[in-house]
């Protein structure tokens, strides 16, 4: 028997009714991956996550792909209930910014750079070609494209989304 194989909206679509509980259902994957990936000498049960501590918990485990399904189901969700307000920046514009390559924004020698956020004399900017990412082991930071360009530009999330999608 042939398995049926459908797209993420195909799928949305299909289960219309559901996104609610799909959404809550990833948001509670999300929170349990957080707390099982949470050294236990530094998880507090009790503790009530701020939303800031979620994005912060969020961001480091997209980097590890551990959560990467859940964000992208709830991202399709929330595509589909935003309206789309003309001069806003849209889902599929962040999605857009973040594939613009990297090296066309800096460039590299033998897949270094210098750091954009710390004073650097020797390149420890390391590029990451499959995840189209950079990472400063002094300073560990890790970027995307419109990260690059805030700190290139000095400008805001959605400004740089608005410049790589030119």
């Amino acid at each position: 028997m042939e398995s049926l194989k459908l797209s993420l909206p195909d799928a949305l679509d299909i289960f219309e009714d559901s996104q609610s509980d799909i959404a809550a259902a990833c948001q509670s994957n999300i929170m349990f991956i957080i707390r099982s990936h949470q050294p236990a000498s530094q998880l507090d049960v009790d503790k009530e996550w701020t939303p800031a501590d979620i994005h912060c918990e969020v961001n480091r485990l997209v980097i590890e792909e551990k959560v990467a399904p859940c964000i992208r189901v709830m991202n399709a969700i929330t595509r589909r209930n935003t309206p789309n307000v003309p001069g806003r920046i849209t889902p599929e514009m962040i999605d857009r910014a973040r594939e613009y390559p990297v090296e066309e924004l800096l460039e590299f020698k033998r897949g270094l750079s210098h750091c954009l956020w710390h004073n650097d004399t020797n390149a420890s900017l390391s590029w990451d070609k499959k995840r189209n990412r950079v990472h400063c082991f002094p300073c560990e930071k890790d970027a995307n494209s419109i990260d690059i360009i805030m700190a290139q530009d000095s400008c805001s999330f959605p400004m740089a989304v608005k410049k790589l999608c030119r």
